[in-house]
């Protein structure tokens, strides 16, 4: 063959590589319906009357809009995705690590520098943090009102058998270890669920092996260990026991790092489910969604507030500051309480509180986002 036919060749199979997708696309022979998303919004076409008022915003715009959208652009990604996991063994994603025996982690948010204990905890970042949260549970108390502080563990500190060989602390003592012994010898109601995640895995698995977040064993136990530390004052609050729960398993598409993969059809995992054996039972039954008097602090879509109420006023009112690992607490909380209004907001706010009039105040905390200590309290409200 000549260079000429040489050349010729090349470029048909240059145009037909640039044309493929493009195809596809017109015939309709794209895949629909893929179980991936990337845990973020994928950009829009901006409106046309961007191209009169900014040219250039509408040209950026529209750039990005169609890297977002481009025909087989998923088909492609997941292709790549799953040759450089086979090939090179390797994440392709920055944010997801990948562990032994098909564990995946979270490397994002500091989530890792944690785990090795690198992270700066100065004493003045120490001292302040607990001078917050001791001026917070004296606040509080003066009207009559519990405080508690719940941290619940990382996946890496749970699991840390499965992360790569190589991933190891560096130092001896996690900030969450010094943290929490200032704020129990300042006095802060402070429940540390780590020694209760070391009992239940020894039971089943309690965090999702596709996912950040601990699995509906992981929630029943720190939901259990919550409603424990607060019958030491309210004692009417019915207990949680695992003899009042069926577990089911069952295999489903991967978690949320599994979705950061876009591969959660590909790599799934065993669900394990407890549901509860009397829905009639104490503690199980709450009605939801009783407005409320106040802005939603989240004003999320994806992260409204939970109302829930039994209207038992043996019970007490509780107020939760919450992340996203109290989600599947809720369901084993929910009905226990005379109300429980779940905030997901770690922003410490005097004027729900005030509207609330709760019993106690419970501020929970996932250990990568100890940092939210650091909130300052806001001025209280004038009293009525």
């Amino acid at each position: 063959m000549n260079a000429r036919a040489t050349d010729l060749l090349r470029t048909l199979i240059f145009l037909a590589v640039l044309a493929t997708p493009l195809a596809v696309a017109a015939l309709g022979l794209e895949p629909v319906g893929v179980l991936a998303h990337e845990n973020r919004p994928l950009a829009e076409v901006p409106p046309v009357t961007l191209l009169f008022s900014n040219p250039a915003a509408y040209a950026k715009g529209l750039r990005v809009a169609f890297a977002d959208h481009f025909p087989l652009r998923e088909t492609l990604i997941r292709a790549g995705n799953r040759l450089r996991l086979a090939v090179f063994e390797e994440s392709p994603v920055p944010g997801v690590m990948l562990g032994r025996d098909g564990w995946l982690f979270y490397s994002l948010e500091h989530a890792l520098d944690d785990h090795i204990n690198v992270m700066n905890m100065s004493d003045a970042l120490q001292e302040d943090m607990t001078r917050i949260l001791v001026e917070r549970r004296d606040r509080l108390a003066a009207r009559g009102i519990a405080f508690y502080v719940v941290v619940c563990p990382d996946k890496h500190t749970v699991y840390p058998e499965y992360l790569p060989g190589y991933v190891h602390p560096l130092r001896p003592r996690s900030r969450l270890d010094i943290l929490g012994e200032r704020l129990t010898a300042a006095g802060v109601d402070f429940v540390d669920l780590r020694p209760d995640m070391a009992r239940a895995k020894a039971v089943r698995r309690a965090y999702w092996k596709t996912d950040t977040h601990w699995n509906d064993w992981g929630a029943f136990t720190g939901a259990k260990r919550i409603v424990a530390a607060l019958r030491q004052r309210f004692p009417a609050i019915p207990p949680l026991d695992e003899a009042d729960y069926a577990v089911t398993e069952s295999v489903i598409p991967g978690g949320d790092l599994a979705g950061m993969l876009l591969l959660p059809d590909i790599w799934r995992e065993t669900d394990i489910r407890l549901t509860p054996k009397n829905p009639q039972a104490p503690g199980v039954l709450a009605s939801f969604g009783a407005p409320r008097p106040y802005a939603d602090p989240a004003n999320h879509p994806d992260r409204a507030m939970v109302v829930a109420e039994t209207g038992d006023t043996r019970l007490p009112r509780v107020l939760f500051f919450r992340d996203s690992f109290s989600s599947a607490m809720i369901p084993f909380l929910a009905g226990r309480f005379q109300s429980a209004v779940f905030l997901w907001s770690h922003a410490y706010a005097p004027d729900i509180v005030a509207a609330e009039r709760p019993d106690a105040v419970v501020l929970e905390v996932v250990e990568r986002y100890q940092y939210a200590f650091c909130l300052e309290n806001p001025p209280e409200p004038p009293k009525d």
